[in-house]
């Protein structure tokens, strides 16, 4: 069951800023400070690092790093919006609501275990919303891959202009 009362507000920390905070209640649980230069990031929950890092220059694969240990591996086919996070004993599937859809649902089998959604449509504010089975980690590495691919596709609007 996905509390709402419990959802991450997802907010930039400047007007073009890469960098996000992550608030649940109002009060900041973390800050993903998204790389310059590779894509990647680090942020800090109830005192344990964490990192997103890329698994090769050549793969869109990512791992969730624990200090130096992977606590998640995250694969993503050529061409796809789709992403498959995979744990010690836990599948995730991340994928968009739908053809045209700039929501993100995380499926655990057939359930929606959790989404990540645009405030508005003028805005880089989300809000994203996950049941209590998901690990507060794995919920932080379904958020940055939504920013990740939101900030792709600006990259590419932008080259395209």
């Amino acid at each position: 069951m996905i509390d709402q009362d419990q959802s991450w507000q997802i907010v930039p920390q400047g007007i073009f800023s890469r960098h996000y905070d992550l608030k649940r209640g109002g009060q900041l649980v973390a800050s993903l400070r998204m790389s310059f230069w590779t894509e990647g990031c680090e942020f800090t929950i109830a005192g344990h690092q964490f990192a997103i890092c890329r698994v090769s220059l050549w793969k869109d694969g990512f791992q969730l790093l624990a200090g130096d240990r992977s606590v998640c591996e995250v694969k993503r086919g050529f061409w796809s919006r789709r992403f498959e996070l995979s744990a010690v004993d836990e599948q995730w599937l991340l994928q968009p609501g739908g053809w045209f859809a700039r929501n993100y649902l995380l499926l655990r089998g057939k359930w929606v275990v959790g989404s990540v959604r645009p405030v508005g449509w003028f805005t880089r504010k989300r809000v994203a919303e996950f049941a209590d089975e998901v690990p507060p980690p794995v919920q932080v590495l379904a958020i940055f891959l939504v920013l990740l691919v939101s900030q792709r596709q600006q990259r590419r609007s932008a080259a395209g202009s």
